[in-house]
């Protein structure tokens, strides 16, 4: 009768450490910090892979806006410079135009999905940025 007592604390007891040490895995588990990146340019260079085939826009640029082809009426210049921005492991193209009609300056960067892309600009108020996001073959 006795013996018979022991196994069954000691069955008990092999069942509580098994659950103290799954919870407390678990515990350490959630609470344990992000390994560090392998390769801490990874993202940057994925950033760059996705932009690539829209680094033709980096330079500088001058254009005229016309509401109607051909009518100087209403029409506009703009100049713009489009460079490459790297910062916090991540790249964008970025661009100014402080005289723009549209906008002042941009941010255009791979969104979260493959083929997507999000766009901050500045309008000229200077106050106020809009975000737009989309893929290149959104129409």
């Amino acid at each position: 009768m006795i013996e018979e007592k022991s196994m069954q604390y000691l069955k008990h007891g092999r069942l509580v450490l098994t659950c103290v040490g799954f919870i407390a895995t678990g515990f350490v588990l959630a609470h344990a910090e992000k390994p560090a990146e392998k390769n801490p340019t990874s993202r940057s260079a994925s950033d760059r892979k996705a932009l690539e085939p829209l680094k033709v826009f980096v330079g500088e640029w001058k254009g005229v806006g016309q509401l109607r082809r051909g009518s100087t009426r209403g029409s506009w210049i703009e100049e713009s410079v489009w460079a490459w921005k790297f910062e916090k492991r991540r790249a964008a193209l970025v661009f100014k135009t402080p005289k723009g009609k549209y906008f002042t300056a941009g941010r255009l960067f791979p969104g979260d999905k493959t083929g997507q892309f999000r766009f901050v600009g500045a309008l000229p108020d200077g106050k106020t940025t809009v975000s737009y996001s989309g893929s290149q073959n959104d129409r």
